[in-house]
């Protein structure tokens, strides 16, 4: 997970996550001054300032997880729990040997060739998640710990160990995958994939997934299919008068039978995008339209058939992709594992 959950922004005084922070740096075109969250702490180390790493949308990582961290030489208080609660990550992260049995199925205990941080990896998605409640998970934690006679420093490292890291943020499973699915010199296929297939990604009502089995192929859907997945696939984007038009670009041959060559679509309205997210998205959609590039188009949505009244004027009927929310979206210049050219 990220060393801190979230952080103070001095300019405007809230707590901001990583995914606001990158959000904020985009509308305003600079990184904000950061503080820690705990306000005793600010009181007591004033100077202290906090950085969100690869969270610059113009200088993305090619190996690190946007993540927020404390500048060196830059102190915490003594009882400020986002400052312990970092050190013990810190701590269990150089000694995994000796924690992995409070956690043997945490992705922070994972040794992967592709991401050199495998505390940035979350262990489950969710809808909604608050930090704030992820934080009152481990406090509670390490309150029954220290009951049954820890130290609160162990009680805070076993701690860290056992509450699973979530996130809502579908841009932060896009780039774990993106980077477990690069190849590497002389590395075969099916290493590959099975360094993929280890990795934990639970998902909503889908408790037993990874990051291998989480995606699926959109032109591979079927009408029957409800189990929670990221749907993907290549798209193009398309500026209307009130909103963009996303065409998948293969159609769906098996989605009902007897249909044959749906297309599928979604839309996503100007007045959705005024709302939280919605400028980061606004700026890839903006530069997809304009650029007439084929992207990857990465999704928590349900899907339908709409047999008379498609948003996509060019058909009658087609499959509407429709996103649950805006933090459910991610666009990228390809798929993960996928070639543009699809296979027959």
């Amino acid at each position: 997970m990220p060393k801190i959950p979230f952080a103070y922004n001095l300019k405007n005084s809230q707590d901001m996550s990583v995914e606001d922070i990158q959000e904020f740096a985009l509308v305003n075109g600079n990184m904000p001054g950061l503080a820690c969250a705990d306000e005793n702490c600010r009181a007591e180390h004033p100077e202290t300032r906090l950085t969100c790493a690869c969270c610059d949308p113009e200088k993305p990582c090619s190996v690190q997880l946007p993540h927020l961290r404390t500048y060196p030489n830059h102190e915490h208080s003594e009882e400020c729990r986002f400052g312990r609660l970092a050190e013990a990550y810190e701590y269990v992260m150089r000694h995994k040997d000796e924690f992995i049995n409070h956690g043997p199925d945490r992705n922070i205990f994972k040794r992967l060739k592709r991401i050199d941080d495998a505390s940035a990896l979350p262990d489950e998605y969710v809808n909604e998640f608050c930090p704030r409640e992820n934080v009152a998970l481990i406090d509670r934690e390490i309150d029954n710990l220290m009951q049954r006679g820890a130290s609160r420093v162990q009680a805070e490292r076993i701690a860290v160990c056992r509450v699973p890291e979530k996130t809502s943020r579908l841009s932060l499973i896009i780039s774990a995958a993106e980077k477990l699915y690069e190849p590497l010199p002389g590395q075969d296929e099916k290493n590959r994939l099975d360094e993929a297939k280890s990795v934990r990604l639970a998902l909503p009502g889908r408790s037993n997934s990874n990051y291998f089995s989480a995606f699926h192929k959109i032109y591979t859907l079927k009408e029957s299919y409800n189990i929670p997945y990221i749907l993907h696939d290549y798209a193009t984007v398309h500026r209307k008068n009130d909103g963009f038009l996303i065409r998948y670009s293969y159609p769906l041959n098996d989605y009902r039978e007897g249909m044959k060559g749906l297309t599928a679509v979604s839309f996503i309205s100007d007045e959705e995008l005024r709302g939280k997210g919605g400028a980061t998205l606004r700026s890839s959609l903006e530069h997809y339209a304009n650029s007439g590039k084929t992207c990857c188009v990465y999704s928590f949505s349900r899907h339908f058939l709409n047999e008379n009244n498609c948003p996509d004027v060019a058909h009658n009927a087609c499959v509407v992709i429709e996103f649950n929310t805006l933090g459910g979206i991610v666009i990228r210049p390809r798929c993960v594992n996928r070639s543009e050219k699809r296979k027959s």
